[in-house]
This record gives C-alpha cells, structure tokens and sequence, in this order.
C-alpha cells in the first residue's frame, strides 16, 4: 500500500496544525520542514506525534559527521519517524 505524506509548509504551528486537524484519521505522514521547524521548534512534531502522525522531519541535514549525528540522536529523541539527511554529505557523514 502508497503511503502519502502531507506537506506542512507553513511558518507557524496554528496553521501547520489546522491541516493536521482536518486530516485526522487519514493513515498519512506529516512532513514538517525547515521553515516550520526553525519557527516553531520541536514542539510542533511532538503535537502531531499526539494526534496520531508518523512525522517526518525534512531538514535535509548536512554538516561535519559528528553534527549530523548529534543531529540525528536529537530527532529520534523527539520520536520522529524520518529524517532527511543530504547525500552530498559523504558517506562518512551519512555512516555517522
């Protein structure tokens, strides 16, 4: 079975969550981005993680290895279900 992902691309957690809201019980994934994450920090994917979402958190990370990785123990630490992580970054950082 396709799964689909929702893209909230919105600045602020009111909006992103209004979308979340009037998804609820869709078998979905909600993608939360730079844009949202940057403004609205962690607690907006815990709050979708509450409603129910599998998250993704889409921050194409992409640093010396060691930040990735801190990055990445972070993100899991929030209970996202998916990171992105930019290729470009070698294999090293993506090993990390």
């Amino acid at each position: 079975m396709a799964q689909l992902i929702a893209a909230l691309d919105y600045t602020n957690a009111a909006d992103a969550l209004a979308t979340a809201n009037a998804l609820r019980g869709c078998p979905i994934w909600m993608k939360v981005g730079l844009e949202l994450f940057t403004h609205e920090g962690p607690s907006v994917a815990a709050r979708l993680k509450e409603m129910g979402f599998k998250v993704m958190l889409d921050l194409k990370m992409f640093d010396i290895p060691n930040t990735v990785k801190g990055g990445v123990r972070s993100a899991c630490l929030m209970g996202v279900d998916l990171i992105t992580v930019h290729a470009l970054g070698g294999e090293r950082m993506i090993r990390a």
